[in-house]
């Protein structure tokens, strides 16, 4: 399989104009589309509508172009943003293809693209440890061994040790790790530095 990576910049979270430009130059066509990754001009909080509308922007493109009904575009395609380009970031797209090989290759060492997804989470299950080892299902230890650079052994131990833990244990360390996110965006008045030793400190203090 073919795959590749396509960066396309945004004017505004619904602006799908470059994907549409690069579809239009047979760059790649909207049933290749396997997954979406970018950020928009939001604040990533809970009030940040632009990630919801860049998502469905992107799912009605591909929609339109593919013939297909938009629950299947996002069942299909998984699209994720981060909110916030503060810096010297700007809001972008990357896109990612796969797609049958055009030619011949020379037997390198290629670019791949993999997607998984879980089943449906309850809303008291988000951020909660069910959320996480629901994730987790969808990786593999060899795969997430490749990612992190590690060897497989190494990976399978950890997946190993992340089973000994209570549902309750990692429930306070996710609950734990939302309030240091709240306060590094805001919501505390001490030091950033401070706030992440503070955690840091409480989620690996041995069980009383």
């Amino acid at each position: 399989m073919n795959c590749q990576a396509f960066k396309t910049g945004m004017r505004a979270p619904d602006d799908v104009s470059a994907a549409t430009a690069l579809m239009d130059g047979g760059a790649f066509k909207a049933e290749h589309v396997v997954a979406i990754l970018g950020k928009t001009e939001g604040n990533g909080a809970v009030n940040d509508y632009t990630r919801a509308l860049a998502t469905l922007s992107f799912q009605l493109l591909l929609a339109r172009r593919t013939n297909r009904k938009i629950e299947e575009i996002a069942r299909r395609v998984p699209i994720i943003w981060s909110g916030g380009t503060e810096g010297l970031m700007s809001p972008h797209a990357t896109i990612f293809t796969r797609e049958p090989e055009r030619g011949p290759t020379a037997g390198q060492k290629r670019f791949t693209v993999g997607t998984a997804y879980t089943r449906d989470l309850l809303p008291e299950e988000f951020g909660t440890a069910v959320h996480a080892r629901v994730a987790a299902e969808g990786v593999r230890p060899r795969d997430a061994a490749g990612r992190l650079k590690m060897h497989p052994f190494y990976v399978q131990k950890l997946y190993a040790q992340a089973r000994n833990y209570s549902a309750e244990e990692l429930n306070g360390v996710t609950l734990r790790l939302a309030e240091l996110d709240h306060a590094l965006k805001g919501g505390s008045r001490l030091a950033n530095d401070l706030e992440l030793e503070r955690a840091l400190m409480e989620v690996t203090r041995p069980a009383a």
